[in-house]
Parts: C-alpha cells; structure tokens; sequence
C-alpha cells in the first residue's frame, strides 16, 4: 500500500467536502488509491498531490488512482496536482466514470 491519504478497496466510500493538500505516494493516487471500490466524491478539492514513482513501474493519478469499481465526482477542482506517469489528476482504469 503506498502512503496516500485514502486507499479505498473492496469497499463503498462517500466523502463530502473533503480537501486534499500536499500528499504524496510512493506508488499510484497521491490523495486516493481506490481499488475494486465504489467511491463517490461530493465537493472536493484535489491540490498539489503527486503520486511519485519511476514511469516504467506506475506513479499515475496525482490526485485519485481508480481501478475497478466505480468513482462518481460531484463538484470538484483540482490544482497542480502531478504524476511520475499517467494522469495528473486522475489515472481510471477498469471501473465506470462519472465526473459532473
């Protein structure tokens, strides 16, 4: 498991108002890993996360990592959130979608 504020798996998670400054993971997510999960999102806010590993072995989704499952953001905003690979912000894979 990497360091990441949130690592959701095989699980229903639902967070309103939630803010996420300045966390960083040694693997994917840097605020959320979510994994096999559902997870909906009321009213975030995603800033300066970094997931944080070699591009040839991971480090996607600055932000959120989501694999399997599905995610739901309601009202969100990401700010210079960054990834070592993939997705900046997001890195989804497998799992439904919905952004508002």
């Amino acid at each position: 498991m990497s360091p990441c504020q949130i690592y959701n798996t095989s699980s229903t998670s639902t967070l309103t108002n939630a803010t996420f400054t300045s966390n960083t993971a040694t693997s994917n997510g840097g605020a959320i890993l979510n994994t096999g999960s559902n997870i909906t999102l009321n009213n975030a806010t995603f800033t300066s996360n970094r997931s944080n590993l070699a591009a040839t072995t991971g480090g996607g989704g600055g932000a959120i990592y989501s694999i399997g499952g599905n995610s739901t953001i309601n009202t969100a905003t990401f700010n210079s959130n960054t990834a070592t690979s993939d997705g900046g912000a997001i890195y989804n894979t497998g799992n439904n979608f919905t952004p508002d």
